[in-house]
Formats: C-alpha cells, sequence, structure tokens
C-alpha cells in the first residue's frame, strides 16, 4: 500500500498528482483543508489500461455553483499538462459534511471525461471507511485526522445496499460486466470482512469461497488489466450469472 506520494514508482503519476495539490492549494489557498487520494492507486491495485485515480479534495466551507468553472479550468489546465491528470476522479467536499455515512448535501465532481459539476454527494461508509484508512495526502494533514471513524457495520450496511444495486443492473444487462462483476465481489468480501478491499484482493477470495466463479473471476481480472484472452467476455457474463445468485442468497 502507498502511504504517501513518494511511494508511487511511476514518476509521471507522482508529478501529476503533485502538480494537483499545488494547483489546489493555489486556488483555493486557506479555503484548502486537504487532498487524500485513495482507491486502487493507494492498495496497490492500480491498473493503467482501466484505473481511475480517485480523490476527494476537502474544504473549510461548502463550495457553490461559482466556483464550479473555476475547479474546471484547473483539471482543464491539468490534463494539458500531465496526460494522468485526465484519470483524477472524485470531488470537492466541505469538512463539515463527512460523516461515517457518506458527505451531506452537495458537492463538485469531477470525473475522468466529464465536466466538473455541483452535483448530489452519492459517498456511503465504504467509501469514508476507505478515505480514512486506505488514503494519502497530497495536500494536508494525514486522512486520519479529517476523515471521521466509520463503524464496519456501517459499511456492511452501505455494501449490502450497493449489492443490491449491482444485482439488478446485472439482471437488466446494464453497465460494464467486468465491473459489475468484479463489484459484486468487493460486496461480497466487504459484507463479510466489514472493510473495503481491492478488486483484485476480493477476485481471489470470492473465487476461493466459490471455485465455480474462478475462470469468471480470472477473465474478468485479465479484461481489467487490458487483456483480450479468447473466450474471456463469454466467462465473466456466465461468472455474472453465478455472482447474481450467490449476491442474492446473502441479500436473502
Amino acid at each position: 500500500m502507498c502511504r504517501s506520494l513518494t511511494d508511487l514508482e511511476d514518476a509521471e503519476l507522482r508529478s501529476a498528482l503533485h502538480a494537483f495539490g499545488q494547483a489546489a492549494r493555489s486556488l483555493l489557498q486557506d479555503a484548502l483543508v486537504g487532498v487524500y487520494v485513495t482507491g486502487s492507486l493507494v492498495m496497490g491495485d492500480y491498473q493503467p489500461a482501466s484505473s481511475d485515480i480517485d480523490f476527494l479534495a476537502v474544504t473549510s466551507s461548502p463550495l457553490a455553483q461559482t466556483d464550479v468553472p473555476r475547479i474546471a479550468a484547473l483539471h482543464l489546465s491539468l490534463q494539458r499538462a500531465h496526460q494522468q491528470a485526465r484519470r483524477l476522479e472524485g470531488a470537492y467536499a466541505a469538512a463539515g459534511r463527512l460523516s461515517a455515512s457518506g458527505i451531506a448535501g452537495l458537492i463538485v465532481t469531477v470525473g475522468s471525461g466529464k465536466q466538473a459539476a455541483l452535483s448530489p454527494s452519492d459517498y456511503t461508509a465504504d467509501n469514508m471507511w476507505a478515505l480514512r484508512h486506505c488514503a494519502f495526502a497530497v495536500d494536508g494533514p494525514p486522512p486520519t485526522s479529517v476523515m471521521p471513524p466509520v463503524a464496519a457495520d456501517d459499511v456492511r450496511a452501505a455494501l449490502r445496499d450497493y449489492l443490491a444495486e449491482l444485482v439488478a443492473r446485472a439482471q437488466s444487462a446494464h453497465g460494464n460486466p467486468v465491473d459489475t462483476l468484479l463489484n459484486i465481489a468487493r460486496c461480497l468480501f466487504g459484507i463479510e470482512r466489514g472493510r473495503a478491499c481491492t478488486k483484485a484482493e476480493a477476485a481471489e477470495w470470492l473465487g476461493g469461497r466459490e471455485p465455480s466463479l474462478r475462470d469468471a473471476l480470472s477473465a474478468a481480472q485479465s479484461l481489467r488489466a487490458g487483456g483480450m484472452r479468447d473466450g474471456d467476455g463469454d466467462a465473466v457474463r456466465r461468472g455474472l450469472g453465478g455472482a447474481s445468485a450467490v449476491a442474492r442468497r446473502i441479500l436473502a
């Protein structure tokens, strides 16, 4: 796990994130509490072919619609200077709105390939757990001094809700089947363990618990890494049905 920016081996990633922290501080000045990176990049499961760089920028007070163009311009400038900055995906949120259950109210969201926007927060307890335990500061104090503590049962409850959404998505054939399968695995792991995990860790765990899903999970991991083995797509689609059946047993 990466504990700080200096732990990253990829020089371009380090440069892009360092520039992000500097740009956010220059724009927001004392209104910026800190910029935190989490997700696969921190947890050792980053895949250049498919992974985003998840972040949360914490501010001292809520941002408004008038702040959105300034943040959009910041990210556009970063993307022009650093190719890796195009993978940044996250939000700007006020410290007073962070809680164990998520983030209240409106936040400024920034997504890879999407314009910045003032949007309702969709952060839940599992996201907050990861931001506290599996994150590092690009700028600001350590995440444990900013992010609230999150109980394991709160993580489980949030993941049960997300798991139900994923099962419905699988049944409707909406979304990316690779992401849906691996996220079902992550939810099942988190419901049992009460913590967040990587897609790779979840795939290995679920494959051990459900041997019939091993081939599908292996295929999903290959596709996520940019591989194109014959039959992987079909294996993932078949495995999605089996993983959904496991999920329905847990949700019953």
